[in-house]
């Protein structure tokens, strides 16, 4: 998973790669709490994910937005 991590981070820099990092990090400790392979995560997973961001943590609709975006893969 490190490698996987690094090679994804690795087209960022500066505080992009820094905000994204702490992004990643949040969605692999809810993966990791909810015994789910980061990598195994299907659709409704994200979507239970999403719903943590929002109910749960109760985060503004931009951040939940910048995180959700880490997990789809698109900055």
């Amino acid at each position: 998973m490190r490698a996987a991590t690094a090679a994804y981070l690795g087209r960022y820099r500066g505080q992009t790669r820094l905000h994204c990092e702490s992004d990643l990090r949040v969605f692999l400790r809810w993966c990791a709490d909810h015994d789910l392979g980061p990598l195994a995560a299907v659709r409704t997973d994200t979507e239970r994910y999403l719903r943590s961001l929002q109910d749960v943590r109760q985060y503004q609709p931009s951040t939940v937005s910048r995180r959700l975006s880490i997990v789809a893969g698109s900055p």
